[in-house]
């Protein structure tokens, strides 16, 4: 299991997923940016590359997804140390 036998401050956890949050709140907005900038470039004619934009699209996307793992990793370790100190 990742992290077992390591003990970090509540502090430290907090601050982490507050920042993890932080960065899942942001891709998503990136993302949703990209969509709009497509179809303002699907209907307005605007010369941009769309294999450009969708492959950027889809790393925001995935950097979301990541972020999301990597937050659900904390909050169980949050809970594993808080259940062991009880």
């Amino acid at each position: 299991m990742l992290y077992a036998n390591k003990t970090v401050s509540t502090k430290v956890l907090h601050a982490a997923k507050e920042s993890l949050g932080e960065l899942i709140n942001e891709t998503a907005g990136i993302v949703g940016i990209f969509k709009a900038l497509q179809q303002v470039a699907a209907e307005t004619g605007l010369p941009l590359d769309s294999q450009i934009m969708s492959d950027c699209e889809q790393m925001f996307i995935t950097i979301n997804r990541l972020m999301y793992e990597q937050q659900s990793k904390l909050k169980h370790l949050q809970m594993m140390q808080v259940a062991s100190e009880k």
